[in-house]
């Protein structure tokens, strides 16, 4: 038999330094029930049903904070451990080289610009000789997290450019296009439309995430018109290499996309 889901939420306890610990039971459709303290996420109960109905809790807990906070194992039971997995000066190696920058990961690669060369002319190997060149040349991408002007931005890296030029070396910097970045909410009967047709389409529902990477026609886009709903999809999986020299499809993605475009017509359609 089938119940509403459900959250409740009840005290738990008080640790020394006066934190209020609850404990929240969350209850699906099934009867599935899962207790969380607020106390590093702990996992306190799990009670879910065998092939017979019968239901039994599946993990282990303390009855009371007190023995949470007493037991050797502070963490029993605990999804986030007392760093909340933030941990000051962490670095990341990898094959002896270090992660630069500083900040979370996602905070690299989605609030924070990013500066890469992208490509240099100087002497290549087949043809250096021991000769001085006069000149070389670099490209500079600049990735500009949302919040900043694109111009302010690039203002700020030619003159970084310009003011830390090594050796006397004399710097000239060809300004490229600019674009500015933009954040895109998924919210409004348009954007649930999109979301159900996806769901539809690939049996599973979609997962909102950040992204680094922007399409500056985007953000022109929402200031021209402020109350329009954008919505930017792509179709790909981690083999496609994407924007790469063997960029690849996977027919079958390919076919769900198409039918999630369908699908989302049909129901802009319905709204009208």
């Amino acid at each position: 038999m089938e119940t509403a889901p459900s959250i409740a939420r009840l005290p738990f306890g008080t640790t020394p330094d006066g934190s209020v610990v609850d404990l929240y039971t969350l209850t699906n459709s099934s009867g599935i029930a899962v207790a969380v303290l607020t106390y590093g996420a702990t996992i306190q109960q799990l009670w879910t049903p065998d092939r017979d109905g019968r239901k039994a809790n599946v993990v282990l807990g303390f009855p009371v904070l007190a023995d949470y906070l007493s037991h050797d194992g502070h963490y029993f039971g605990a999804i986030i451990g007392r760093y909340a997995n933030r941990i000051a000066n962490g670095r990341f190696v990898l094959d002896g080289v270090a992660y630069l920058g500083s900040g979370s990961i996602t905070s690299r690669i989605w609030s924070q610009p990013s500066i890469t060369v992208i490509g240099i002319d100087a002497p290549s190997v087949a043809d250096a000789s021991n000769t001085l060149f006069p000149s070389a040349r670099a490209k500079v991408s600049l990735r500009v997290p949302p919040g900043q002007r694109a111009t302010d931005a690039l203002d700020k890296l030619v003159a970084h450019l310009e003011s830390h030029a090594p050796w006397g070396a004399r710097v000239t910097v060809t300004r490229g296009s600019a674009g500015d970045p933009g954040v895109l909410p998924v919210e409004g009967e348009i954007a649930a439309a999109a979301t159900s047709a996806f769901t539809e389409a690939y049996g599973v529902a979609p997962v909102h995430m950040g992204q680094g990477g922007s399409i500056p026609m985007a953000a022109d886009f929402q200031r021209q018109y402020p109350g329009a709903t954008i919505l930017l999809t792509a179709v790909c999986d981690p083999d496609s290499r994407m924007h790469g020299p063997n960029e690849s499809l996977h027919l079958g993605d390919f076919a769900k996309a198409v039918l999630a475009e369908a699908l989302f017509l049909a129901k802009l359609g319905d709204l009208a």
